[in-house]
């Protein structure tokens, strides 16, 4: 099977994101699924404040609270709130060294808990987005719960949010398997 490519597509394979162009010059045929998506075309940012509620947010007061040592956790969830235009709260240094972010009521959060549920658990609707989103999806699903440098291991709590995750890097054609870790006592 050949995949069908525009030249703004971006292809996920061997663990690491390319460009059409790019995986074109690799000469790999049959690799990439022929994976269409669905009809759920969530915007970048209200897939970045999935991702970081389902892995670092906490309800609050109707609200999501969030606290990132990380940088990159900080200028990624700020960047989407507000592109959502969603109303919230930077402590930008507590006593710990956390950024701390709330989220005030509003749609916005109202939109992301009908999606996780009061457990913060991914869903079917992760099938149904757009092959766009889908993308963006696996790619940025790294930048949370995954290993931000190496682009190559996601971890959760919740086996759900694992095979979640695990059937959208099958249908991006990644290899993806699950195992179990014990944590030493």
């Amino acid at each position: 099977m050949t995949a069908r490519l525009d030249a703004d597509d971006k292809v996920c394979g061997c663990g690491r994101i390319h460009t059409a162009a790019q995986w074109a010059a690799l000469d790999i045929v049959g690799t990439q699924p022929d994976y269409a998506g669905g009809a759920l075309d969530l915007s970048d940012a209200e897939l970045t404040l999935l991702l970081a509620t389902q892995s670092d947010g906490s309800w609050h007061d109707s609200g999501i609270d969030f606290a990132f040592k990380k940088p990159r956790k900080v200028e990624r969830l700020r960047a989407a709130l507000d592109a959502l235009g969603a109303p919230y709260s930077l402590n930008p240094a507590d006593s710990r060294g956390r950024a701390r972010f709330r989220v005030q009521t509003s749609a916005v959060v109202d939109r992301v808990r009908a999606r996780l549920g009061d457990a913060k658990v991914l869903g079917p609707w992760v099938l149904d987005l757009t092959r766009r989103a889908h993308d963006f999806l696996c790619a940025e699903v790294w930048y949370w719960d995954g290993c931000a440098t190496r682009l190559n291991h996601y971890a959760s709590a919740e086996k759900a949010n694992a095979d979640w995750i695990q059937a959208a890097l099958v249908l991006s054609g990644q290899r993806a398997n699950l195992r179990v870790y014990t944590p030493s006592a």
